[in-house]
């Protein structure tokens, strides 16, 4: 069997192997791809280690990478590990906002988001769903604006 290996800390450049991990799903199905048109028979598995793997597009799985009857292709989190995949994007360099004319009782945190990227209406802290900060206050009646 041939064994294909994804890992949040890997490299697409490396060799896809456990020791030397591909980083994206992507890569590993264009390897997938490139294993189903040898002409060594046997099946390929894809293991991918634990983690949060951020999908900046759709992952496409076509007939070209469905596998045959002799190289039947399996996609599976390695044994004991815990992978998601997440259509999100991870928001990074939050800090402690220090503005004098905020009054709250518990600590606010910013980060620049910038302009240039989409509304979004969900925001999880690791695995909670965490409230944006907005004016009016949230409204729970209110299904739709919150």
């Amino acid at each position: 069997m041939t064994e294909i290996y994804v890992a949040v800390d890997g490299h697409d450049s490396a060799a896809g192997t456990k020791e030397n991990p591909f980083a994206t799903l992507q890569r590993a199905i264009h390897e997938v791809a490139i294993r189903l048109r040898s002409t060594i028979d046997e099946p390929i598995k894809v293991l991918i280690n634990g983690g949060t793997y951020y999908l900046s597009e759709p992952l496409e799985l076509g007939p070209d990478v469905s596998g045959t009857e002799k190289k039947p292709v399996t996609l599976a989190a390695a044994p004991g590990e815990r992978v998601i995949l997440s259509g999100g994007e991870l928001i990074s360099d939050w800090s402690e906002d220090t503005d004098d004319n905020i009054t709250v009782n518990t600590k606010t945190w910013q980060t620049d988001w910038g302009t240039q990227r989409p509304a979004f209406r969900t925001l999880r802290v690791g695995e909670v769903l965490a409230t944006r900060a907005r004016y009016p206050k949230i409204d729970s009646s209110d299904r739709v604006q919150g």
